[in-house]
């Protein structure tokens, strides 16, 4: 392991908004002890929450931070190199409604339970998991949906931006036959979208590589929970 990567491990440790359950915490008998207590973690109080799954240096949880002070936004990845970069300006910035956590996705419903009443996912270019034999770690999958119900509220809704068409064509499918309400999509957000709108101004690492190779980005915006629910 390179030196670079332990520092950064030692600066997450240290850092009080990052979070980094062991194995140990969560496969126990006993809940985690952040689970249905996230309102009390934050410094700025307690407010709707957003998570960002998948969220690499922490682009979107940080300006999403920076736009709505009175929301309350956790950035997720399961490697603490990668989210160590957006903890780090976030306490730089002291965004008091900012906080990260290192957990592969799969264990998410062990980590938030249902009084932490999570608004909004984010989504922003996921693993796709290409091939049939994989589709059930895609994290629009009905598995993983179905572990979002537990801790959300009953109006939340899921962001996904992506530049793979099979996962959007994938994940369209499951919102139509699940009966989940579609309230945005984009086939190309940068064709369609105006420049300040927050999905053009908010560019990832990975999004400034597919659109520097020409690929085109599409987005779309669900309800959580079927319509009938």
């Amino acid at each position: 392991m390179s030196r670079n990567k332990l520092r950064r491990f030692e600066e997450n440790a240290r850092m009080p908004h990052v979070v980094q359950p062991d194995f140990v915490q969560l496969s126990g008998m006993e809940s985690f002890y952040l689970k249905d207590h996230w309102q009390e973690f934050f410094p700025a109080g307690g407010g709707p929450v957003t998570l960002e799954l998948g969220c690499g240096a922490g682009e979107y949880t940080l300006a999403m931070a920076r736009l709505f002070p009175d929301r309350r936004f956790i950035g997720i990845d399961k490697k603490g190199a990668r989210l160590w970069r957006g903890a780090r300006i976030s306490l730089e910035e002291k965004l008091g409604n900012v906080a990260f956590l290192r957990l592969q996705g799969h264990l998410i419903d062990r980590v938030f339970g249902p009084r932490d009443q999570v608004h909004e996912i984010w989504l922003p270019f996921p693993d796709p998991q290409p091939g049939l034999s994989r589709a059930r770690k895609r994290l629009t999958h009905p598995a993983f949906l179905e572990r979002y119900r537990k801790f959300c509220h009953p109006d939340a809704v899921l962001h996904l931006k992506t530049d793979n068409s099979d996962l959007m064509a994938f994940t369209l499918e499951v919102i139509k036959q699940q009966q989940l309400g579609l309230f945005e999509y984009y086939s190309d957000v940068h064709r369609q979208l105006p420049e300040d709108h927050l999905l053009r101004q908010v560019i990832t690492k990975y999004e400034a590589q597919f659109l520097s190779a020409g690929r085109i980005i599409q987005y779309v915006q669900f309800s959580l929970f079927p319509q009938n629910h």
